[in-house]
């Protein structure tokens, strides 16, 4: 990844492998401290059809200059409990859209960084119970600009769309899990907070994580919290099979899942309401 460059002291433009990215040379809020600001950089293919409920993909390059100067779409959630949890926690939190198209990050850089500086890099990975939460609600540029790292946020997918197993080939689930896997591709030190925590700490358990960093910072949560996780995967997904598909047996999980993945606006509300347990032994590389 070449992120340093730049084509005006306005106008920040990087070089990464898929194309040209241009950010924002952005004033540290409260100070006169500048860094260099890049929102909504994609890391996967967006997860939509036969991409739901499956394994993220990376990111097409692309010909023309991405415009980088905007928070990216939140991924599925409930954005009410958001709202409910700011207001409760006295907290200014931004809500941007709400897609499935959300597979994006964000990074700040120091305004002072060169192209072949050898920066450390901090990768967040949000919080909210692996139900809600997105990128924009963390600003990473008092880091950057303090501590001379460049700071890089990410998003990956929430909920049943996120985490779903049956246990077996037909959703093998933690789909969010390997969002995140994947962004570490450009990364180094991972730090998050509740869910997030959880997140670091089961990357760091997973031979899949495997040198794609060096250091873990776990703040409110590990991967011991047995409240998020399930050894019984299928039981649940035949529970869901009830409440969406009632007149469809147990036998027939694979027409719930291609339910799923059916693009709907309903559905995505709906989708925002279920409940579902992590299952780390398949595809997450946990098993015994």
């Amino acid at each position: 990844m070449v992120l340093l460059s730049a084509a005006g002291i306005n106008d920040p433009v990087v070089s990464l492998k898929n194309g040209r990215i241009r950010g924002e040379l952005v004033t540290v809020r409260g100070t006169d401290r500048k860094v260099k600001q890049f929102l909504g950089i994609p890391f996967a293919h967006p997860p939509v059809g036969p991409l739901r409920l499956a394994a993220p993909q990376e990111a097409l390059p692309w010909d023309e200059e991405k415009d980088c100067t905007k928070q990216p779409s939140m991924c599925i959630q409930d954005p009410q409990i958001m709202v409910n949890v700011s207001k409760s926690m006295s907290m200014q939190i931004t809500l941007s859209d709400i897609s499935e198209d959300c597979l994006y990050l964000n990074v700040y850089t120091p305004e002072s960084a060169m192209q072949g500086d050898k920066l450390p890099v901090m990768v967040w990975i949000h919080g909210g119970g692996l139900t809600v939460g997105a990128a924009s609600h963390y600003d990473g540029s008092s880091l950057a600009a303090y501590e001379n790292v460049v700071m890089v946020i990410i998003q990956y997918r929430l909920g049943i769309l996120g985490f779903l197993s049956t246990g077996d080939e037909h959703a093998t689930g933690n789909w969010g899990f390997l969002d995140q896997l994947l962004a570490l591709r450009w990364s180094v030190t991972i730090a998050g907070e509740s869910a997030g925590g959880i997140s670091a700490s089961i990357l760091s358990l997973s031979p899949l994580a495997k040198d794609l960093f060096q250091k873990a910072i776990f703040q409110s949560g590990v991967a011991t919290l047995g409240s998020y996780t399930t050894h019984h995967p299928l039981t649940n997904a035949q529970v869901l099979n009830l409440y969406l598909i009632p007149t469809i047996t147990t036998t027939f999980l694979h027409i719930v899942l291609s339910f799923l993945r059916t693009p709907d606006q309903a559905l995505s509300r709906l989708i925002m309401q279920m409940m579902w347990a992590l299952c780390l032994e398949h595809v997450f590389g946990m098993g015994t």
